[in-house]
């Protein structure tokens, strides 16, 4: 899996570890000797790779968010109608959260908080953004196919991720290997649609 994120191998595992430990402890807790630990190797090692736990942090979001982007984007090709696009995006984004949860809360949990700072604005900025990019064809297609309502595709964007970063904090427990993500990811798509859609 470490050539998705076009990284060395033992890198990979480096942020692997880290992604963990912040996401089990959160930034300001998480020490590297905790991220050397949890990868077992040396802090030394981790140093080599990473020039500090900020920079270490930093690059985690930054190609974690490409990580999700890009399979999300490959979603939305593969799909046949509207609706099966819409629907496989909501199963790939919690497919996504379930196997990767811990780099999950290091992007949009432990890191998101638009209140807090400028750059933390900025990456729900891009989020928002990237999600529009992503969803643009797929709505404008649905809308041409007199399967959609004309429906403004920022506020559609900003209406799934809200939904889906709620619902994927119930992913937030022991217990989450055990969550169906046909059926969750069925029943969002259906609330979800059944408010867009039109009647045939």
């Amino acid at each position: 899996m470490h050539e998705l994120f076009n990284i060395p191998e033992k890198k990979f595992n480096i942020y692997m570890a880290a992604a963990t430990v912040f996401g089990r402890k959160g930034f300001y807790k998480t020490t590297i000797e905790e991220i050397a630990q949890e990868a077992s190797i040396g802090k030394s090692t981790v140093y080599e790779y990473v020039e500090s736990k900020e920079k270490l942090f930093s690059d985690i979001v930054s190609h974690g968010f490409g990580f999700f982007m890009e399979r999300l984007a490959e979603i939305l090709k593969d799909g046949e109608s509207t609706e099966e696009k819409i629907k496989s995006f909501i199963k790939a984004w919690l497919k996504l959260i379930k196997n990767h949860y811990s780099l999950y809360r290091v992007i949009l949990c432990d890191y998101y908080d638009p209140c807090r700072d400028k750059k933390n604005q900025e990456l729900f900025g891009v989020l928002k953004t990237r999600m529009e990019e992503l969803l643009a064809d797929t709505v404008n297609e649905g809308i041409k196919e007199g399967k959609l309502r004309q429906v403004d595709v920022s506020l559609l964007s900003i209406s799934l991720v809200g939904i889906l970063m709620g619902v994927s904090s119930s992913f937030d427990r022991n217990d989450r290997d055990s969550i169906d993500i046909e059926k969750l990811s069925e029943e969002i798509g259906d609330i979800f649609l059944k408010g867009i859609m039109l009647k045939p």
